[in-house]
């Protein structure tokens, strides 16, 4: 439609509306195709940012179930209370029981443990030709935990093989013996060395000294015996002075057999003399032969 002046006012009016609605379709169009870029960018963090997540979670459930879990290592007090719980269940079973041979320093029981399997022939139980006595000593040295453990992880073996006859032949032997185990030989500076971790590598007894270090105090009851008294050194191989001085990790003491932890083994040894006897050591994967054979041992070579 023309206006009065013929100009085609009206036509353009419209045209320019179109135009309007059609760049306003357009932007509407990008408006959604952009905010659908976003959201499948969204969802693609999202996902990835789960996927890492589960991811993590995997991996430290991987790894905490490939720890080893971490061995509690009993106290004085606990040890005690296995020892007696291991009288009462295995009673009615073996011949079994507890023994106060003596106390220590700081007045702490030591406490023998003695079993054998019913089979034994009681009147004949003194003779170590027909049952020999075996001791086993654990637990010299503080600061080594693994000692004690080791003794009572024996103890329950033991039990089972007497209790189960109709385990494997090599176990007959075993049900031939007698067993006297000391699991602490050294019950004060086992507690102690379990008080603090600046304790922890505490390794003689609790004898009150003049070193003035309270966490090397006390005697090497490891060389406190009459054979081998107060032998070796702590300087590892090296050159040192004779370990006299009582700082030393292996101070052997005053005298032989000065500390009443080593008294109470003599004399309960001299009682009820072992055919052998072996000691648990260090990372309890060595059972050697005691410090102060090994002293007569060598001692005989060299005069030779």
């Amino acid at each position: 439609m023309l206006s009065e002046d013929g100009s085609g006012e009206d036509d353009r009016d419209i045209t320019e509306e179109a135009e309007g609605e059609i760049l306003s379709d357009r932007n509407a169009g990008k408006y959604w195709d952009n905010a659908t870029l976003d959201s499948k960018k969204a969802r693609k963090i999202f996902l990835t940012v789960m996927l890492v997540i589960v991811l993590t979670i995997v991996i430290m459930l991987v790894v905490f179930l490939m720890q080893s879990p971490k061995q509690e290592y009993p106290t004085y007090d606990q040890i005690i209370q296995k020892l007696n719980l291991a009288v009462t269940m295995l009673s009615p079973y073996i011949h079994i029981k507890t023994q106060l041979i003596g106390q220590s320093v700081e007045k702490r029981d030591i406490i023998l443990l003695k079993m054998s399997p019913k089979a034994v022939n009681r009147s004949l139980a003194g003779d170590p030709c027909h049952h020999p006595l075996v001791w086993v000593v654990c637990g010299v040295h503080a600061r080594e935990w693994t000692s004690p453990l080791t003794c009572l992880s024996f103890i329950q073996k033991l039990g089972d093989i007497f209790v189960n006859t109709a385990s494997q032949d090599g176990d007959n032997i075993l049900r031939s013996l007698q067993f006297n185990i000391l699991v602490v030989a050294n019950p004060d500076g086992y507690q102690y060395s379990m008080s603090s971790p600046t304790r922890r590598l505490t390794r003689k007894n609790r004898r009150k000294s003049s070193c003035p270090d309270s966490s090397l105090a006390g005697v090497d009851i490891n060389r406190n015996f009459g054979s081998g008294f107060n032998y070796g050194d702590d300087c590892y191989g090296q050159v040192c002075p004779f370990n006299a001085t009582p700082c030393s990790i292996t101070h052997g003491g005053e005298k032989a057999f000065s500390e009443p932890e080593t008294r109470v083994v003599r004399d309960a040894m001299t009682a009820e003399v072992p055919w052998p006897e072996t000691r648990v050591v260090r990372d309890a994967m060595t059972a050697e032969v005691p410090w102060p054979e090994t002293r007569v041992v060598r001692d005989a070579m060299t005069a030779e």
